[in-house]
């Protein structure tokens, strides 16, 4: 792994020193040839982990089937595509706009691994439109409702001003922008709670972000400490820490707080199908 991951930094300095800096604001990727993205997501330590919504080439080889098997309400593209452009909302949107961004990049002396996690993500995002990108939010959400867990799960990841602007509703006046920011998070928080059935463990830990931030009103205190206790046995090498949260919250929790945890925790354990975390 070492070898492999000397060899990225390797290429991507090589590329930082060598890179055409005279022409700075005029070169176009146009007729450069694709770097292997592939490889670079494989072994940057920067880059996110290829697991089954990353193609193993440029999103654009495969957009268009998969965008026809969304437009036909197939969960698992919905959710892919949506994961993929999810990645691809942060990519520039043209060679211009990238390369500009790597000229930051050098100027500020940014790590090897930040240049090569750019370059890897515009290579695999190029020739995506901005509209498209997003869609994002639109196909998560079609994914999750239609009960896809990993889809609810990257929906709880999403912020409700970053949903709302993807989705065109950052624009809305004032009292209907606070409306529209209060269904999606509880919209969000239901879709979360379905995955969690399913013993979602991403799902989970982020009901327990919620709970522990006291955004489920009178049981955010119950809820938490279920989700603990559900958590220390669907990752039980994690399960001190677990342990220690739950402990420092019964400090606090009443007797009907601990009652009621206690039963959430054995009906989420009941029907949990334990899912990795991605």
């Amino acid at each position: 792994m070492q070898k492999y991951l000397a060899a990225i930094s390797l290429m991507a300095l090589l590329t930082w020193w060598y890179w055409p800096q005279q022409q700075s604001n005029q070169v176009s990727l146009a007729h450069k040839p694709e770097p292997q993205s592939a490889a670079i997501a494989d072994n940057a330590e920067s880059v996110p982990n290829v697991d089954d919504w990353r193609l193993p080439q440029p999103l654009l080889t495969e957009f268009n089937r998969l965008n026809e098997k969304a437009r036909q309400q197939d969960p698992m593209a919905q959710y892919q595509l949506g994961r993929n452009l999810y990645f691809c909302y942060y990519s520039a949107d043209n060679d211009v706009a990238h390369q500009q961004k790597l000229d930051e990049l050098r100027q500020t002396g940014d790590s090897s691994a930040s240049f090569a996690n750019n370059y890897d993500r515009y290579s695999y995002c190029r020739g995506i439109s901005r509209a498209d990108k997003n869609r994002f939010a639109d196909l998560l959400m079609q994914a999750a409702v239609a009960g896809h867990p990993e889809a609810a799960a990257e929906i709880g990841t999403v912020s409700a001003k970053l949903y709302l602007q993807a989705t065109g509703q950052d624009k809305l006046e004032r009292d209907a922008y606070v409306a529209a920011r209060q269904a999606y998070l509880k919209h969000q928080q239901t879709l979360l709670e379905n995955a969690a059935q399913t013993g979602h463990v991403n799902a989970i830990k982020l009901l327990l972000r919620d709970a522990m931030g006291q955004r489920m009103g009178e049981d955010s205190t119950a809820k938490a400490l279920a989700y603990l206790q559900v958590l220390r046995h669907l990752e039980p090498e994690f399960a001190d820490r677990y342990q220690w949260q739950e402990q420092r919250l019964l400090g606090t929790a009443s007797a009907d707080d601990i009652s009621r945890a206690e039963q959430t925790a054995l009906t989420l354990l009941k029907n949990a199908t334990p899912h990795p975390p991605r």
